[in-house]
């Protein structure tokens, strides 16, 4: 099992839910929510599981500060 946590203070919940759509082929990813994070759980991965959560997290971030617009107006 290989989990993912990205704070709530840096990712947007609709980025999480978009890259949750976007690796819906490459993983089973679980969303759970504590206070502060976003937490992911990886199971079944087409892909090495490190990379998997590590590219979600990029493309997380992403979408992230292109919903800010202040890196890609």
């Amino acid at each position: 099992m290989n989990k993912l946590y990205l704070h709530k203070e840096i990712y947007l919940r609709t980025a999480v839910e978009e890259t949750l759509h976007a690796f819906k082929n490459i993983a089973e990813i679980v969303l759970e929510e504590s206070e502060n994070y976003y937490c992911l759980t990886f199971n079944n991965c087409k892909a090495d599981p490190y990379i998997a959560t590590k590219e979600f997290g990029n493309y997380a971030l992403t979408l992230t500060i292109q919903s800010a617009g202040d890196l890609y107006d």
